[in-house]
């Protein structure tokens, strides 16, 4: 950036003609009208896309009578879990701890539990707890019986429910876990959006103390959320106390998951964050000190490192089109962080000051900033809504969908209090009126920020009517005051999102709720898992797993599988697979026309020559 002259970095820029009041008004109606039209269209278009891993299918089965003790407990998972922070566990009917082997996860998706000795007969339950990719604690439980039970079945699935309740995190532990989810997003925001509004749309604002002390706070409480936060979430996984946030062995375990590794990531990039703000703050007064050449570029890759970390460990990092769903994550945090933090500069920097000029060109240019922000958060919160709601449904019977509403009208009703600020704004600094063109334009007067009020140095201006003066002040309190219930309302947007990054998008839901169809089919060299998710008529996503006898992915030559419904006539579906990894296909999108039985014929090839022909039963809903 070349240095500009001293002359010229003090004098405001020139008066540029202010939005009509009532076309403000028209704009900010307009942007709560397209955010409620995206609700209202992306509902019923999204498709399904998991986020929380959630079970494909359980061995012994649900409520299955066995005939003698299981071997093992087997867990298929829709993707991969960590279990580091968790386990699988067994009760008896008592509800007393079963010994059992030790926990084996032959693959990400697939948990084994050997079973030392025989089960005598009698109910069992079975719980389990894991992290799935998206670095979201989940839990299950299911209840089996070996041969006959005294005990009913009523009576095992209340005891179930209560071992589980008892293994959730206490409740100091879960608002720890989301006071530091909430602090983590309102600090990014004071950070990368009091840096933004310092050196890009307002520089002068950087000579002000209180800018210095927003984004001093902004990082100091960020680095310390980040610090504290692997802590709880430790604690709150493995559904301890707050003592458990001390135990060094539980912090271990969660640095070792993509959430600790994420969280680590953040904390180096705040150490050069830390570079960035002090010599932003040390290039004083703007006028004089232009930033050197190095640092926007450098600055702007650590802002969107900072503003990329939530959507690496939450939603966007799993599911459907995730490089999509990361680069939405990245730009709505962005908007969100440059609006929220924006406006609390404003509001500390600049609105305090009394100097016209430099109030209208503050304001002018961070509203403009500020709707494009609005914009890109309408966009990418559209396309995330579309990727993770399953249908309108969901917006009222599921606990993400009814956040989500909340968060939705909260967000409204912030863009009506913007749309009345740009309306004072209009009224404030109205266009000025065209005037003749004059030999040499007068020079406008110099203007310097003290603590962050804007000072009139010019002690030959004149001052306004007292009529038009008293309006003016009583506008200018009209703007403070709706600036401040702005940042209010975006705190409250902050608070709503932590609870919504914690919950299981419906898109999820939907698939656990309504299921999978799967079918295990054994025989003394391979072992064959089909499954198909939903597993009802349509449309579903066929998983093929290929396992040695002692569990373990197996690696062979190929799989040929042909879905059959002989009793309606149907000719053999032939089903495409394509090759994920070793042992794991895919056929996506397969359409099963109808419920029912589907016969499964499978052949594997093991060698050049051997093969391996397997049949099995898939039921349909």
């Amino acid at each position: 950036m070349p240095p500009a002259s001293p002359s010229a970095s003090l004098r405001p820029p020139r008066p540029e003609p202010a939005p009509r009041p009532r076309r403000a008004g028209a704009l900010g109606a307009g942007l709560l009208a397209s955010a409620l039209l995206v609700v209202l269209l992306v509902g019923p278009l999204a498709g399904v896309a998991g986020a929380h891993a959630s079970v494909v299918s359980v061995e012994p089965g649900p409520a299955q009578v066995l005939d003698r003790s299981p071997d093992e407990v087997r867990i298929l998972f829709t993707e991969g879990v960590d279990v580091s922070l968790g386990g699988v566990f067994v009760y008896d009917g008592q509800g007393d701890r079963v010994d059992v082997g030790r926990l084996r996860q032959p693959a990400p998706e697939r948990l084994v539990l050997p079973i030392d000795g025989d089960l005598a007969d009698g109910s069992y339950i079975v719980t389990w707890r894991a992290v799935s990719e998206d670095s979201h604690p989940i839990q299950g439980t299911w209840t089996f019986q070996v041969g006959d039970a005294s005990a009913s079945a009523t009576d095992v699935e209340a005891l179930a429910a209560g071992i589980l309740a008892g293994q959730e995190a206490a409740r100091a532990v879960s608002i720890g876990w989301a006071a530091v989810r909430w602090v983590v997003f309102a600090a990014m925001a004071l950070l990368v959006g009091g840096v933004v509004f310092g050196s890009l749309i307002w520089p002068s604002a950087r000579d002000a103390r209180a800018t210095r002390r927003v984004v001093t706070a902004g990082w100091v409480t960020l680095a310390v959320a980040t610090t504290l936060g692997p802590f709880l979430f430790g604690a709150y996984s493995r559904g301890g106390d707050l003592a458990d946030a001390l135990d060094l062995d539980g912090l271990r375990d969660t640095l070792d998951t993509r959430f600790g590794h994420v969280w680590l990531l953040r904390l180096a990039v705040l150490l050069v964050a830390f570079g960035v703000v002090r010599v932003l703050f040390r290039r004083r007064p703007a006028a004089t000190h232009p930033l050197p050449r190095w640092w926007l570029p450098v600055a702007a890759v650590t802002g969107i490192a900072l503003v990329s970390t939530p959507g690496l460990a939450g939603h966007a990092s799993t599911g459907d089109h995730r490089v999509l769903a990361l680069l939405a994550d990245g730009l709505h945090v962005a908007a969100m962080a440059v609006w929220l933090g924006g406006l609390v500069v404003l509001a500390a920097a600049v609105l305090p000051g009394d100097d016209l000029e430099v109030l209208r060109a503050a304001s002018r240019r961070f509203s403009r900033v500020a709707l494009w922000c609005v914009v890109v958060l309408i966009v990418t919160g559209g396309f995330q809504t579309w990727r993770m709601v399953g249908g309108l449904d969901a917006l009222r019977d599921d606990e993400y969908g009814r956040i989500l509403v909340v968060k939705l009208v909260v967000f409204a009703l912030m863009l009506v209090v913007a749309s009345f600020s740009r309306e004072i704004t209009g009224r404030l600094f109205p266009a000025p009126p065209a005037e003749p063109a004059v030999a040499a334009e007068p020079a406008m007067p110099a203007v310097r920020v003290v603590s962050g009020a804007a000072v009139d140095l010019d002690p030959t201006s004149a001052a306004d009517p007292p009529a038009e003066s008293a309006e003016r002040s009583r506008e200018l309190r009209r703007l403070r005051r709706s600036v401040v219930v702005e940042i209010a309302l975006g705190a409250v947007v902050l608070l709503v999102t932590a609870l919504l990054v914690n919950a299981a998008p419906p898109a999820d839901a939907t698939s656990s709720r309504d299921g999978a169809a799967a079918v295990t089919i054994e025989s003394p060299t391979v072992t064959l898992d089909v499954w198909a998710t939903p597993g009802a008529a349509g449309v579903n996503d066929l998983h093929v797993n290929t396992y040695s006898p002692q569990g373990t992915l197996r690696a062979v030559d190929a799989v040929e599988v042909t879905l059959a419904r002989p009793d309606r006539g149907i000719a053999p579906l032939v089903v495409p697979l394509r090759q994920l990894g070793p042992g794991h296909y895919l056929s996506p999108g397969l359409d099963i026309p109808l419920a029912g039985t589907w016969k499964v014929q499978a052949t594997v090839r093991t060698g050049p020559v051997d093969r391996v022909e397997l049949t099995g039963d898939l039921e349909i809903s």
